[in-house]
């Protein structure tokens, strides 16, 4: 999956485009397919729904707070939706139905996302060195 890539604007500035909609549609999506419980196949439906959602609101050119808002909750969502389909172990509040433990070996690290105009992907990091266990624990 490719983040959402930033273009120009090639909506007329006189377009109805319903930002409540949108954003009231977001905020379900996130819940239902990338809340608590995930799994691949809702991941790549989030991430084809905040696509097509991305189709008109980030090539559509705002003149005010909402629409710039629901652009970055709609780059937000993609990043968090790329990253977790990368991510193929559950850790923390990140819970994989389909891969349901923690993969130190592979995944104990931060992913990095760079967004640029042709998109970005979520990266790999460098593996984090466990934790030293104190007497307090």
């Amino acid at each position: 999956m490719r983040a959402l890539p930033i273009r120009q604007s090639s909506t007329s500035p006189t377009e109805s485009f319903d930002i409540d909609d949108v954003r009231v549609s977001l905020k379900s999506l996130m819940g239902r397919l990338v809340g608590v419980e995930r799994n691949a196949e809702g991941l790549q439906k989030a991430a084809d729904t905040i696509r097509s959602y991305a189709a008109y609101a980030m090539n559509h050119q705002f003149q005010d707070e909402p629409g710039w808002e629901l652009q970055n909750l709609l780059t937000t969502a993609a990043i968090m939706v790329s990253s977790a389909l990368v991510r193929t172990e559950s850790r923390g509040v990140h819970f994989r139905s389909d891969y349901p433990v923690p993969d130190d070996e592979n995944w104990r690290r931060h992913l990095n996302v760079q967004i640029n105009v042709d998109g970005g992907y979520p990266q790999p990091g460098p593996l984090l060195k466990p934790a030293p266990i104190s007497a307090a624990q």
